[in-house]
């Protein structure tokens, strides 16, 4: 019984020990350096990207370029007392932690950042132009009970952050202010405010009400990219300016859907309009006999709209995020697959890919693999620029299994594509033949 207990103890401090090796390896200093006259950075091996010392940082990236994907989490340590331009432009950052010593952040301080929520404290008095330009992702936000001016395209891009209240302390919204704020809805201006700018939402598509707590009037008729595409409500009544006090929500145009399916069968509910700011989506269950669904294209004036064809099924919706406003015509968009048996474990599939049109411009990769097993991917084709038909051979068929043929889509031409789309179709092999599986 003691050689028992003494094994268990044994083992229980081998464990403790790794655990602490680890923690200790995590906590290991991977670089360091000067980021101010007295302000260091250090970077340890978990991510954890430390600021420490008094007074200002300096302006422009710190880092080391091998060293500049690492970074998950700022600790800024109290001291620091000023956030300088592009002190921070990391997509890697999740996480930023800012001191109440911290009485300004300069023009571009989180540019580009990956930072998903921030709290900024009360210290601070002022927060410069474009500071969190392009946070793709972030979500939510703090601003402090001491900020005197919103200034121009401070949220531009930030095509997450739905929500925004205004503190009460601010006096001065700056022109442009939520320029390309793609992802506000809602937002509130404090009671402080005495100035607003021109043009403060011009661009913000998606903002649907508006409530204003100030004792100032503004034009809203520049919402979004055109004054058509929202009407704004104020009481019931429509109006073209915020008035004091008041709450105005608006109420996107509505537009006519219509479709051309040119012999394919659509299993689901096809929409026949869309109010602008809705996000709409589309079946996915889309069949033509020889043919492999493989998303929509959307029309206007008989012409295909760059960057509107959804690139994939999981991509069939039309969002009002770009420029998808108007009366518009959906068609389903296909590649005619061949299948030609070899001999008993592989046949011979031929892709004609020619319907997809000949605006897109990228890396197609078609591949096959046993159903539920997509790790599997077997590359048969690799091309760039425009494509017609493209061919691969499936072997080692098994009898009784399902395949899946997946053609896959890169396009780097254009910024608002996602990177890859696959549209996919399920094939079965008899032992005698391939054919298409519903």
């Amino acid at each position: 019984m003691k050689k028992y207990h003494f094994t268990v103890l044994f083992i229980i401090f081998c464990i403790h020990m790794i655990l602490s090796c680890q923690d200790s390896l995590a906590a290991t200093e991977v670089a360091a350096g000067s980021c101010g006259d007295n302000v260091t950075w250090r970077l340890t091996g978990d991510g954890v990207l430390r600021i420490s010392g008094e007074g200002e940082m300096k302006q422009g990236e710190f880092l080391p370029e091998p060293y500049e994907g690492i970074p998950k989490k700022v600790v800024i340590d109290p001291g620091v007392t000023s956030i300088k331009f592009r002190a921070f432009p990391y997509d890697s950052i999740k996480e930023i932690s800012v001191p109440d010593s911290v009485v300004s952040i300069e023009s571009g301080a989180f540019q580009n950042c990956g930072v998903e929520k921030i709290m900024i404290p009360d210290s601070v008095e002022m927060i410069g132009e474009n500071a969190f330009e392009g946070c793709s992702e972030l979500k939510e936000i703090h601003l402090p009970g001491n900020l005197k001016v919103i200034r121009g395209r401070i949220f531009s891009g930030c095509v997450n952050l739905r929500t925004l209240v205004i503190p009460d302390s601010v006096e001065k919204i700056e022109p442009l202010a939520f320029y390309r704020a793609y992802g506000l809805t809602k937002v509130t201006i404090g009671r402080g405010v005495k100035e607003i700018g021109n043009n403060i939402f011009l661009e913000a598509d998606r903002v649907r009400e508006i409530n204003n707590l100030s004792a100032v009037s503004f034009d809203i008729t520049q919402t979004g990219t055109k004054t058509d595409q929202v009407s704004w409500f104020v009481n019931g009544k429509q109006t073209k300016s915020i008035l004091p006090f008041s709450m105005a929500l608006g109420r996107g145009r509505r537009y006519k859907l219509s479709y051309q399916l040119n012999g394919a069968k659509v299993k689901g509910k096809l929409p026949k309009s869309y109010r602008y700011g809705d996000i709409v989506e589309f079946p996915r269950k889309v069949t033509k006999k020889g043919y492999i669904f493989s998303g929509w294209n959307i029309i206007s004036k008989k012409r295909y709209l760059a960057g509107k064809r959804c690139m994939g099924l999981e991509d069939c919706k039309l969002d009002s995020l770009y420029d998808t406003h108007g009366d518009r015509i959906m068609i389903p968009r296909f590649y005619k697959v061949k299948i030609k048996r070899k001999n008993r474990s592989s046949a011979l599939v031929t892709a004609d890919l020619s319907e997809l049109g000949t605006s897109y411009f990228g890396t197609i990769l078609l591949c096959y693999s046993e159903a539920g097993k997509d790790k599997k991917y077997k590359v048969t084709y690799r091309e760039e620029d425009k494509h017609k038909k493209v061919k691969i051979v499936m072997k080692n068929l098994k009898k009784g299994k399902k395949y899946q043929i997946k053609f896959l889509l890169t396009d780097s031409s254009r910024y608002d594509m996602d990177g890859v789309k696959k549209a996919v179709g399920v094939l079965k092999f008899d032992g005698r033949k391939v054919y298409r599986h519903r």
